[in-house]
């Protein structure tokens, strides 16, 4: 179950379960910090889009190791996706960070609902970079591990 880490009631959340876990059930997972068995261990959070919820995306990148954009693949949320974007860009601005230097990937996620941008127009609008990216069904989990994978590997290799 995720915990909440807005104690006034937001809706940041640290995810406790890794993809694959039964629930109720924490799966084995890999540590991001050096241990003596050198394994990963991420610490998944999530923050929602809106506004409201600015000062909580910015405190939470400082000291980021890296980062996974989710972008909603219907077309109805175009602009809100290039809107998030462009924030995230800025809130990374605010502690001298450049995205093009932190391991970075994107997921378009929804990809089952009807109305979905194709993922060239996706990347045509929210990546120009041309970072890693993926299609992902979060609600089945589909997508969800390479994408984590993925941004696990450049953590990885940018701390050699």
């Amino acid at each position: 179950m995720p915990k909440n880490l807005a104690p006034w009631g937001g809706r940041a959340e640290f995810m406790s379960r890794w993809p694959g876990a039964a629930p109720g059930k924490s799966a084995q997972r890999p540590h991001l910090r050096a241990s003596t068995e050198d394994h990963l261990a991420p610490r998944n959070i999530t923050v929602p889009w809106q506004v409201y919820y600015n000062a909580s995306r910015r405190l939470i990148l400082k000291g980021v190791d890296g980062l996974v954009f989710v972008a909603d693949s219907q077309a109805s949320r175009a602009e809100a996706n290039i809107e998030a974007m462009h924030n995230l860009y800025e809130n990374l601005e605010t502690y001298g960070y450049e995205l093009d230097k932190i391991p970075f990937a994107i997921q378009y996620n929804k990809r089952d609902m009807p109305g979905v941008l194709t993922p060239a127009e996706l990347r045509a609008q929210i990546n120009p970079m041309g970072v890693p990216d993926f299609e992902g069904v979060a609600t089945q989990g589909k997508g969800v591990f390479e994408t984590l994978s993925c941004v696990s590997k450049l953590v990885v290799q940018s701390l050699s």
